[in-house]
């Protein structure tokens, strides 16, 4: 096993992003609630939802390997690339 995979999840997993994000959008939100979403500020549209592999997402964006720790429940979020991540428990009753 490659002990510098960052996240508790195996790279093939699949996680939930938008179409905008896998063509060069900014990840500025991430929740940890029943697997991985990558997210922008919006509220997403069902429509735009693609699945890709947990690598591929950290091949996109590697900034994300400091959420890779992020609890199960859990939600981070981001102003800009670069920003620091802001960590919540995850509201359970918006996404």
């Amino acid at each position: 096993m490659d002990t510098s995979w960052p996240f508790p999840d195996p790279p093939n997993r699949a996680i939930i992003t938008l179409r905008s994000i896998v063509e060069g959008a900014p990840v500025l939100r991430v929740t940890h609630w029943h697997g991985w979403q990558f997210t922008g500020r919006d509220t997403p549209e069902l429509r735009d939802a693609v699945p890709v592999g947990l690598a591929e997402m950290l091949a996109l964006d590697s900034t994300l390997e400091e959420v890779a720790d992020l609890p199960e429940g859990w939600q981070a979020s981001r102003r800009h690339i670069g920003d620091a991540w802001m960590r919540a428990p995850h509201d359970h009753t918006t996404a």
